[in-house]
């Protein structure tokens, strides 16, 4: 299979999750992350997540990068507690310029910005609470989908593409094969809430994803 397979309509990119990358884990406002709370230093091997690539400080230098090997789209995901803190608090002005700055910064670089919703890292705060629990409601989606549509306002013309979730197989299925919940009970809901203001905000693309 060559390339030339997939047609000139083929978006070719780089995909990447916040915790992953992002490191910063208490920068400008930022609150704990489940992964934050998983991975903490001492838990595997002496060694935690907190830092990942530090693409929070390196952002310019990897977008170069991603340039330099052809790629035409980058596709980021947004850390909620980046954004909203526990979930409780107001937006939070220095996630959400961290976010426009990146996607400007892919759109100088001649590349298509794509935005992941949420990629499975939500407040560690928001989920002590219950509110992202299996057995519980889904209110704990609804400040996310209002922080998303305020932080991107700006933004949201410029985006390529908006999916609601990051491989949105896995957690279903975990669900499943360990007996920990009802498979893709949220994702409906994430669906409702997300689609439509998402849409409204003028991106040509808006829908699931599947890893």
């Amino acid at each position: 299979m060559k390339r030339s397979d997939f047609g000139d309509d083929f978006t070719w990119g780089v995909a990447s999750a916040s915790f992953q990358i992002e490191g910063a884990p208490d920068a400008d406002g930022k609150a704990p992350s489940i992964w934050d709370e998983l991975n903490r230093t001492g838990r595997i091997a002496g060694e935690g997540g907190d830092q990942g690539i530090d693409f929070y400080n390196r952002y310019p230098e990897d977008i170069d990068l991603i340039k330099g090997f052809g790629f035409g789209a980058n596709r980021i995901s947004l850390s909620w507690p980046r954004l909203m803190g526990t979930g409780r608090e107001a937006l939070n002005p220095k996630g959400a310029e961290f976010y426009d700055r990146v996607i400007d910064a892919t759109l100088e670089a001649g590349m298509e910005p794509w935005v992941t919703v949420h990629h499975w890292d939500p407040a560690a705060g928001a989920v002590e609470r219950g509110r992202l629990d299996p057995a519980g409601d889904h209110r704990g989606l609804r400040p996310l989908c209002r922080g998303v549509r305020r932080a991107l306002r700006r933004s949201r013309q410029e985006v390529d593409g908006f999916q609601r979730a990051g491989q949105r197989g896995r957690p279903p299925g975990v669900g499943v094969l360990r007996s920990q919940g009802p498979a893709s009970q949220h994702d409906p809901a994430q669906r409702a809430s997300h689609q439509p203001g998402l849409r409204r905000g003028g991106s040509p693309h808006a829908g699931s994803a599947a890893a």
